[in-house]
């Protein structure tokens, strides 16, 4: 069996593509290079600009849920999920105006920590304001 083949067979399994360079002991790119070419969906590979538009139609103008197009796109329901929330974030960015900043918790360099609450992903805290806001 040639090695395109057997690369193709490993990740319509669902193997992951690291998984499959070690085992063939192939390089990483080659075996990326084999998937990307085939059109297979494949754990790692990008949204591409059609998907992004069908998530946000679904999400938005439709108001389904993430699981529901997950299974519906044959995608892993973590990628959409993280895309609807990264393009969420941006949405709310572009519409601030009051002082509040909406931070995404996920990465670690835009983690805030309120003194009293601990971790939080609306700077600043809102339940600090809302304290505030009833002590006046």
């Amino acid at each position: 069996m040639s090695p395109r083949k057997q690369v193709l067979r490993m990740v319509r399994r669902g193997r992951r593509l690291k998984d499959i360079a070690r085992e063939l002991l192939m390089p990483y790119q080659y075996v990326q290079a084999i998937a990307a070419d085939s059109g297979e969906v494949y754990a790692g590979r990008q949204l591409d600009d059609e998907q992004r538009s069908e998530i946000e139609r679904r999400r938005v103008d439709e108001g389904e849920s993430i699981r529901s197009i997950a299974s519906a796109m044959g995608l892993p329901k973590s990628k959409v999920g993280r895309y609807a929330r990264r393009r969420f974030l941006e949405v709310e960015r572009e519409g601030q105006d009051d002082g509040v900043e909406f931070v995404d918790a996920s990465t670690k360099s835009e983690i805030r920590r309120c003194p009293k609450h601990g971790r939080v992903s609306v700077w600043p805290c809102v339940a600090c304001a809302a304290l505030e806001a009833i002590d006046h």
